[in-house]
């Protein structure tokens, strides 16, 4: 509490009036001295009960809590006040700075004859980022306006503001094209598309004049043309059925955030769905062609029964094989396995019948440069998958494993924590063998995480591997 600027000079007043009292001796000034003293102090013990009664309680509303820059803000605040003695309370509502008020006030007198308040006000977001409205106020007054009383209500709101939605796209672009180069470049040459046709300019390679649009304009033309330099990608979707695969719609999200990318990014890009034992679906494609197809094919997607399949090792041919895996790169993969498969031919015929296998190698011969290529499985069996994958990343190819395993997706129990963590410790063991490749980078989908966040995480570190 602190003393209005009436206050002080009341105060003033009371002393003036006191010392003239004394100086003149006349008794008249000292009754008008106490006269106003006591309107003071009556007026600070009124303001004082009052605000001690007083109780207020406040919910604010946003429109949104996630809106776009340039977007409005509708913001309600229902306010209750519990009061009868005091008639000059003020409200007060703070937002951030990242916003302008269009309309409304967020400073309102309050109206003491009722209790609840209704005060709404619309902002424009003008700047990005993550902002916070701060507690609101009521300044409250004393009757006779000399005393005022600061008083915080608890309400904090969070509200995030995005970019425009094109300049949203346009980051989104700007990153995947740092990551594997643009869709498009300009290129000098033949062989490749026309991009456009520019005035001749001295100098420009006599084969690339239109002769046609020159004759035609009477001047010369000079062609541009363009080619791809966008890596494939091909998302490869296991949906063999499990016994616990309840993660199917989590696996249809991820590889529909993938082929979204694919079209948006125009770049050559295909869907091959299989289970352990062969492929059901196929869809590889050019880039801006029947790219519904895929989405069709994703959304109609259900689990499959299937037979996997292992292969029988002993544990000496184990301990060699990986012995071997470890300490050789991509160049060496034939001359290690070659003598394996040679010995044990029953080894080679059970990988070709793997449907990871059958569409890796759909890949590979579709696409004559390197592509990335996603694959999403659950790893429920100890099917050959890694002899696979070594078969795509021998022709150059990137690989993403997502791994959407039904442990990540578990609600787990208390009493069956420790049969829960010998599985988890498992799948561990399985994902790090794979993570001992060159050009594959694993992902491990958990329901509360979002597609976008997990791919964009790993496309970063492509930069760094390669």
């Amino acid at each position: 509490m602190y003393f209005q600027q009436k206050g002080k000079n009341t105060t003033i007043f009371v002393f003036i009036f006191i010392m003239l009292g004394v100086i003149t001796a006349n008794p008249l000034f000292y009754v008008v001295g106490a006269l106003i003293a006591f309107i003071v102090l009556f007026d600070l013990a009124v303001f004082l009960a009052a605000v001690d009664a007083m109780d207020a309680s406040i919910m604010r509303k946003v429109s949104k809590n996630k809106l776009y820059l340039d977007n409005s803000l509708d913001v309600e605040i229902n306010l209750n006040i519990n009061n009868k003695n005091l008639k000059n309370i003020y409200f007060h509502d703070i937002y951030p700075d990242a916003f302008m008020l269009l309309s409304g006030d967020a400073v309102q007198k309050i109206d003491t004859g009722k209790s609840g308040h209704r005060i709404s006000y619309s902002l424009k977001a003008i700047k990005r980022g993550n902002h916070s409205f701060s507690d609101p106020y009521l300044d409250v007054e004393s009757n006779f306006h000399m005393f005022k009383h600061k008083i915080d209500l608890d309400c904090r709101t969070e509200v995030v503001i995005y970019p425009p939605v094109l300049t949203k796209k346009s980051i989104i672009a700007r990153y995947i094209s740092s990551q594997f180069g643009r869709s498009r470049s300009r290129q000098k040459g033949t062989g490749v598309e026309v991009a456009e046709v520019r005035n001749y300019i001295p100098g420009d390679d006599f084969r690339h004049i239109d002769w046609k649009t020159s004759l035609r304009l009477n001047s010369l033309f000079s062609k541009e043309f363009e080619s791809d330099t966008e890596l494939p990608l091909f998302v490869l979707v296991d949906h063999s059925r499990t016994d616990n695969s309840d993660n199917l719609d989590y696996t249809v999200r991820i590889a529909n955030y993938l082929a979204q990318q694919a079209a948006r990014n125009n770049q050559p890009s295909g869907m091959i769905t299989f289970t352990h034992d062969r492929i059901t679906n196929k869809t590889l494609i050019k880039k801006g062609k029947n790219q519904f197809e895929m989405a069709r094919n994703l959304f109609s997607l259900g689990l499959q029964d299937s037979k996997p399949c292992s292969i029988a090792m002993d544990i000496a041919e184990i301990k060699e094989f990986e012995r071997k895996l470890k300490s050789s790169n991509s160049e060496e993969f034939y001359s290690i396995l070659a003598p394996f498969f040679i010995d044990n031919p029953e080894h080679l015929r059970i990988i070709e019948s793997q449907g990871i296998y059958q569409a890796i190698k759909h890949v590979i011969s579709f696409s004559n440069t390197p592509s990335l290529i996603a694959i999403i499985t659950d790893l429920a069996y100890d099917a050959p998958m890694l002899e696979s994958i070594r078969l795509a990343t021998y022709y150059g190819n990137k690989v993403i494993l997502v791994v959407t395993s039904s442990l990540l997706f578990r609600e787990y129990d208390v009493l069956g924590l420790e049969g829960q963590y010998v599985e988890y410790i498992k799948l561990q063991k399985k994902i790090e063998k794979f993570r001992r490749l060159k050009g594959i980078k694993i992902v491990e989908a958990g329901q509360h995480e979002t597609p976008e966040l997990l791919i964009n995480q790993v496309v970063s570190g492509w930069k760094a591997s390669y």
